[in-house]
C-alpha cells in the first residue's frame, strides 16, 4: 500500500512537471526545423540560414550585416574545409556549430522549455526523491508481509521449511535495502534501527511459533491456554517503531535537502541534494553548478574561441538572464524544494505507525476474547481438553465422503450388548458398540432401511424407534425385533401385532431435533412413560409422553422449558456471573440422560456443550470442546461422551470422557441437592407461619 499510492502520486507529479515542461510543442519544432541533411550540402544550408535571418521579427534592417556576417563565417568555415558535401565531417568537426546554424531567428528565446524546466526542476527533484524513498519502504513492508505469509502457511507443512523460508525473504530485503541505502548500512545509527526494528520482528514471531506451536497439547492443556498470543504483542510496537523511525528520517533529511546548494564552502551538503533519503549520497558537482546564471547562448562555452565572438550567434542570445527560482548568482542559496512531498510521506509513515499501534491494541482484545472463549477466562466455558479425544475407527457404508451423520442413539446394553443407532440423509443403521470399550474399533453397519427414524428408545431386551413423515411432520413410535445382541439381527419388526402397529406421538411440528429416553421405571417392552426433549429454534421443551392404558393413545404433556440464563446455576462462580437471558439458536443435537427426567445435553454450534439437570433446574456445566461436532450420544456405563465430525473424507466419531456432572453419580447428587433446597425451603416457610 505504502509502495503502490506514494509512487504512483509522486510519479504522476513527475510526469507533470517534468516531462510535459520541456518537451517543445510541435509549432516549435518547425521553427526551429531547417533541412541540413537533405544532401545539399553545407554550403547551401549556410545560405538557406543566411535566409532565416533575415526575415520577420524585425531583423529585416540588418539585412546588410547578417549577410556580411554569413560571408565571413561561410569563408571561415571554407578554409577549414567544412564547406563540403561530405556530411561526416560536420559531425567529425564542430557539432554545436553546425547546430546553432540552424535555429531559427523568429524564435529569440528557444531556450523557454529549458528555463521554465529549470524553474520546476526543484519540485521534479522533491517528488522523485520521495517517490523512491516510498519504493523502497513500499517494498520493503511488501517483503514483511510476504515474510509473515509465507511463514504461516509453510509452517502447518514443515516448520524447518518455514524457517528457511524466511531466512530467504529477510535476506531479499536485505539485500534491497543494501542497493538502496548504500554506504549508509555501515553507519551504526543507521543499522542499529535496521536490525532491531525490521529484521527482528519477523524472527521473534517466528520464536514464538517454535515455543507455542498452534493447537499443540501443550499449549491446549496450559492453564493459560490463549495468554501466549500477547507474547506477539512487541512485533506490532517494533514495527511501529521502524515506521516511527523512517517518518523522523525523512523529516531530517527533508530538512538537508531544503539547504542543498548553498555557498561553495559548503560543498558537503551540495553533494547530496539531489539525492533521496535512501541513496549512496554521490551527487556530480557540475548537476548543481548547472542551475546558476545562465545567459548567452546555450551552449557557447563550448565553441571554440574564435566561433564565439562571431557576432550573428548574439541573434540567439537571452534578452535577459535566466533566473531560476531561488538562484541570483553562485553567493545565492539553492533553489527551494516543493515540501508538499516532504509532509505527504512523513505524514503518511505516521499513519502507518499508527495503523501499527491500533492493530496491537486489537491484539490485545481478540487475545483477551479469545481467553474468554476459549477457556481461559473467568467467564469462559471450561474446556475439555484435546489429548482425552480417541479417534474410533469407522467403517462408514461407501462412499464415506458423501455420508452425514445427523443424529446419534446409544442404547444401554448393560456394558454387553449395546449398539449405537446412526441416522443419516436417506438411511438408518446400527452398529455393535460393545466391541469398542476394547480396541476402538466399530463393527459392521446394518442398515435398518427405515430412513425416517430419529431416535430410538431401549429397554433390556426391547428397542423402539421415533419416525417422522411427511409434511408437516406427523411423529409415530414403532417397534423394533432383536433376537440377540448382533446388530445384524435388528430389523424392523413386520408382524402386524400390538406391540409392532406404529403408534400416533402428539409430538410439536415446530420441533428441528429431538431426542428421547423410557422412564427408569420401564423394564420391558411394554413401557408407557417416556420423556422427550426437542428444540424449536430458540428453546428446548422437556416433555413426557405417557400412554393411556385403556385406549393405547399417547398424550403429549410439557414440563420445562431452557434456554440460557434460566434455572440455578451450579457451575462454576464466575461462569454463573455472566450467564445472562438469550437463547438456545444454535443446538446441534440432544441427549437425554437414562431415564429421561434427571438430566439433559446441549450440543451447540463452536464445540459448546451445556448440561443440565431437570429435577433441580440447575446449570451443571458450560464445556468448550475445541471442534464443530454435528452430532452426540452418551451412556452412563460406558462413561463416555461419543461425538461425530464431518470432514471432507467424511465423518469420524471421537470419544471423550464423560464429564462428571452428566454421570449418574453427579446427576443424583444434583438431584438429591435440589430436592433438599426444596425441603429446607418448605420448612423455612412452614417455620415463618407458626412463629407468627
Amino acid at each position: 500500500m505504502h509502495c503502490s499510492i506514494m509512487s504512483h502520486t509522486f510519479g504522476t507529479d513527475m510526469l507533470l512537471n517534468f516531462s510535459r515542461l520541456s518537451i517543445p510543442t510541435n509549432e516549435d519544432i518547425k521553427k526551429l526545423k531547417v533541412n541540413f541533411y537533405s544532401g545539399r550540402g553545407v554550403g547551401q544550408a549556410l545560405d538557406g540560414f543566411t535566409q532565416v535571418l533575415q526575415r520577420d521579427d524585425g531583423l529585416g534592417h540588418k539585412d546588410a550585416e547578417l549577410r556580411r556576417n554569413a560571408t565571413t563565417l561561410a569563408a571561415e568555415l571554407a578554409g577549414d574545409g567544412i564547406l563540403e558535401d561530405d556530411l561526416s565531417s560536420c559531425e567529425d568537426a564542430d557539432q554545436e556549430v553546425c547546430s546553432a546554424f540552424l535555429k531559427d531567428a523568429s524564435d529569440a528565446d528557444f531556450e523557454r522549455h529549458k528555463r521554465r524546466w529549470l524553474r520546476e526542476r526543484s519540485r521534479w527533484l522533491s517528488a522523485d526523491a520521495y517517490a523512491r524513498a516510498c519504493m523502497v519502504v513500499g517494498m520493503n513492508q511488501l517483503l514483511q508481509a510476504l515474510a509473515y505469509n509465507t511463514v504461516a502457511q509453510v509452517w502447518q507443512v514443515s516448520p524447518l521449511t518455514s524457517l528457511v523460508c524466511l531466512l530467504m525473504a529477510k535476506l531479499l530485503s536485505y539485500h534491497t535495502l543494501t542497493i538502496d541505502i548504500g554506504s549508509d548500512l555501515c553507519d551504526y545509527r543507521k543499522c542499529c534501527p535496521l536490525y532491531l526494528f525490521e529484521l527482528l520482528p519477523p524472527v521473534y514471531a517466528l520464536a514464538l511459533l517454535f515455543l507455542f506451536p498452534p493447537a499443540s497439547q501443550a499449549l491446549s492443556n496450559s492453564k493459560n491456554a490463549g495468554r501466549e498470543t500477547l507474547y506477539a504483542l512487541p512485533v506490532f510496537f517494533m514495527h511501529a517503531a521502524w515506521m516511527l523511525f523512517i517518518a523522523v528520517s525523512i523529516s531530517e533529511k527533508s530538512h538537508w535537502l531544503h539547504r542543498f546548494a548553498g555557498p561553495a564552502n559548503s560543498a558537503s551538503e551540495d553533494s547530496g541534494s539531489d539525492t533521496p533519503y535512501f541513496s549512496d549520497g554521490s551527487a556530480p558537482q557540475h548537476d548543481i553548478s548547472a542551475r546558476y546564471l545562465m545567459t548567452g547562448l546555450h551552449g557557447q562555452q563550448h565553441l571554440p574561441v574564435r566561433l564565439q565572438t562571431v557576432s550573428y550567434f548574439g541573434t540567439i542570445k537571452l534578452e535577459k538572464p535566466v533566473l531560476v527560482e531561488g538562484i541570483a548568482d553562485e553567493e545565492s542559496e539553492g533553489p527551494k524544494f516543493d515540501h508538499q512531498p516532504a509532509k505527504v510521506v512523513r505524514s503518511f509513515t505516521l499513519a502507518m505507525a499508527c495503523l501499527w499501534v491500533l492493530a496491537g491494541f486489537l491484539h490485545i482484545a481478540d487475545s483477551t476474547w479469545i481467553m474468554e472463549s476459549s477457556g481461559d477466562g473467568p467467564s469462559a466455558p471450561r474446556r475439555l481438553f484435546a489429548s482425552e479425544v480417541r479417534r474410533l475407527s469407522v467403517t462408514w457404508p461407501p462412499p464415506a465422503s458423501l455420508f452425514r451423520v445427523l443424529s446419534m442413539s446409544l442404547s444401554d446394553g448393560g456394558g454387553t450388548g449395546s449398539q449405537l443407532f446412526i441416522k443419516s440423509d436417506f438411511s438408518f443403521h446400527a452398529v455393535d458398540f460393545s466391541s469398542m470399550v476394547n480396541n476402538e474399533s466399530l463393527g459392521t453397519f446394518t442398515e435398518l432401511g427405515d430412513a425416517d427414524a430419529f431416535v430410538v428408545l431401549c429397554t433390556n431386551r426391547s428397542c423402539s424407534s421415533l419416525t417422522a413423515a411427511g409434511s408437516p411432520r406427523t411423529w409415530s413410535l414403532s417397534q423394533l425385533e432383536r433376537c440377540s445382541t448382533d446388530a445384524s439381527e435388528f430389523s424392523e419388526s413386520s408382524e402386524l401385532s400390538e406391540a409392532s402397529v406404529p403408534a400416533s406421538i402428539p409430538i410439536p411440528v415446530s420441533w428441528r431435533a429431538i431426542s428421547a429416553a423410557w422412564d427408569l421405571s420401564c423394564s420391558d417392552s411394554k413401557c408407557s412413560l417416556a420423556w422427550v426433549a426437542g428444540w424449536d429454534g430458540t428453546s428446548v421443551s422437556i416433555a413426557e409422553l405417557r400412554k393411556d392404558g385403556f385406549t393405547g393413545i399417547w398424550s403429549f404433556r410439557p414440563r420445562w422449558k431452557l434456554h440460557p440464563g434460566t434455572g440455578l446455576c451450579a457451575f462454576d462462580k464466575d461462569l454463573c456471573a455472566a450467564w445472562r437471558e438469550g437463547k438456545y439458536d444454535d443446538v446441534e443435537a440432544l441427549q437425554l440422560s437414562p431415564g429421561g427426567r434427571t438430566g439433559l445435553s446441549v450440543l451447540r454450534r463452536n464445540g459448546l456443550l451445556d448440561a443440565w439437570a431437570l429435577e433441580s433446574g440447575r446449570l451443571l456445566g458450560h464445556w468448550q470442546l475445541g471442534k464443530n461436532y454435528t452430532a452426540m450420544a452418551h451412556n452412563a456405563p460406558h462413561g463416555g461422551l461419543h461425538l461425530a465430525l464431518q470432514l471432507e473424507s467424511g465423518p469420524v466419531i471421537e470419544s471423550l470422557p464423560l464429564p462428571q456432572e452428566l454421570s449418574d453419580t453427579g446427576l443424583a447428587q444434583s438431584s438429591a441437592t435440589g430436592r433438599e433446597a426444596v425441603s429446607a425451603g418448605r420448612d423455612a416457610k412452614v417455620a415463618s407461619r407458626l412463629s407468627r
